[in-house]
């Protein structure tokens, strides 16, 4: 691990980068691939894998804070450091937040908490328990041959794990709707308070304090997702009917690629995420998300 080391002011750089943290991940890895059916009319082959570890932060000379994560020796690298909201103040609208004392190195709790309606005066708190590291992660799919047809696909999944959604985030602040024509809020305004709707779980939305959807747990969000990787199918023509122009086989395929993903949230593609990324380190990125495609194969053997 590179640590940004502070030198004295004399030499006239603020730090340089030294391997002084070290870091541990212990997991297991799991892979499974099985012909459950195999006759000269059918083949049904089934694979699946399977990645889990843990990781954790074994040395460290002082506890650092990058981006929306704080790095702290005994915890987990990637742990979100955030503010916590804690609800809507029913008569007002107005978002309330926790606060209380920290431990000046770890920034977990060491009191009860309490409440403040000032965003400037909440505490910012070490998830603990909430990284960018998913639990399980991996891939599963299947085969299918049955005479002359065969079919296939591929999923890969995520369990556990947390990411930011900066872009969720931006359709509820004033900047991305307000004063700003042609841009779009996101359907959960309807979830805002209003005074009309003073049950709202989500706070006032306004122009003048723009800290209402400000930084905070508010936008952490499981990670969890489960995507349609891939799929074919195709057929092999009977060689016979090819004889006559000399083709010994020929085989029809449609394929097709990023077929769909299911994620917390419509719109959410979890694996845009990077962590340690220069742009989106534990955040969620306004571009687009892999592209789907659809082809048409046709195979020629002479």
């Amino acid at each position: 691990m590179l640590f940004n080391f502070p030198l004295p002011p004399s030499t006239g750089n603020p730090s340089i980068s030294r391997n002084i943290g070290n870091m541990r991940n212990r997991g297991l890895e799991v892979s499974l691939d099985a012909d459950v059916v195999r006759n000269q009319d059918l083949g049904v082959n089934l694979w699946l894998n399977a990645t889990t570890y843990k990781n954790k932060i074994t040395k460290l000379p002082d506890p650092f804070v990058s981006g929306v994560f704080r790095f702290v020796e005994g915890e987990s690298s990637y742990t979100y450091y955030l503010r916590e909201f804690a609800g809507v103040e029913s008569e007002t609208g107005a978002a309330q937040w926790n606060m209380g004392d920290v431990d000046p190195d770890s920034a977990l709790p060491t009191g009860e908490k309490s409440i403040t309606n000032s965003y400037t005066s909440a505490t910012q708190y070490l998830q603990k328990g909430k990284t960018g590291h998913p639990d399980l992660y991996g891939g599963f799919g299947f085969s299918i041959d049955y005479k002359k047809f065969t079919i296939a696909a591929g999923f890969a999944y995520q369990i556990g794990g947390y990411v930011y959604d900066n872009v969720y985030s931006t359709f509820f602040r004033e900047g991305t709707g307000f004063g700003n024509s042609g841009h779009s809020f996101h359907k959960d305004i309807s979830k805002t308070w209003t005074p009309e709707n003073t049950s709202g779980t989500l706070p006032m939305m306004t122009s003048v304090d723009r800290t209402q959807f400000g930084t905070s747990d508010m936008f952490l969000t499981k990670a969890d997702y489960l995507s349609f990787e891939n799929f074919s199918v195709g057929y092999n023509f009977s060689t016979q009917a090819l004889e006559r122009v000399k083709i010994r086989n020929a085989k029809l395929s449609v394929f097709g690629s990023n077929l769909g993903v299911l994620s917390k949230r419509q719109g959410l593609d979890p694996r845009m995420m990077q962590l340690g990324g220069d742009v989106n380190n534990g955040l969620t990125l306004n571009n687009y998300s892999l592209l789907r495609s659809i082809s048409l194969g046709l195979t020629l053997n002479f």
